[in-house]
């Protein structure tokens, strides 16, 4: 496995248990039926900075445990980078357009902002998936 294909699985759990965790403080936070008054700046920046700190510790791991010279990236090494960021833009702007919306709408700022932060998170996350797919199964032919 590549150092590139092991940063992918690094970030992808990093990405998935930092907004696990988040959603999940949130939920425990939020009085019955008043969700919308939940207090989420705090939790949204140590859920960024949590995240940071585990995919810079992967990265630490990986690199003490990589026994040989890692080679620097290939041809194949940017194309499945470049593929990956291509294939999961289409969540951001469907995400982007629904918090436009949302905010055209004015509604909560809690609502817009975790439809924000869940917008990120599933263009951040969905783009290390399709890079382990694709450093898995290869390169579409599309």
């Amino acid at each position: 496995m590549s150092s590139s294909e092991k940063t992918a699985w690094i970030n992808a759990i990093a990405f998935l248990l930092a907004y696990g965790w988040y959603i999940q403080h949130i939920l425990s936070s939020s009085s019955a039926g008043a969700i919308a008054r939940t207090p989420y700046l705090g939790s949204l920046i140590v859920t960024t900075v949590v995240s940071t700190v585990l995919v810079i510790i992967g990265q630490i791991v990986v690199a003490i445990n990589t026994r040989e010279r890692e080679e620097p990236a290939d041809v194949r090494d940017k194309s499945v980078f470049r593929r990956a960021a291509y294939s999961s833009h289409f969540i951001l702007y469907v995400g982007g357009i629904g918090v436009m919306a949302l905010a055209l709408l004015d509604v909560d700022r809690f609502w817009i902002g975790n439809a924000m932060y869940l917008t990120m998170f599933l263009g951040a996350w969905s783009s290390e998936i399709f890079r382990i797919v694709y450093y898995r199964r290869g390169l579409p032919a599309w």
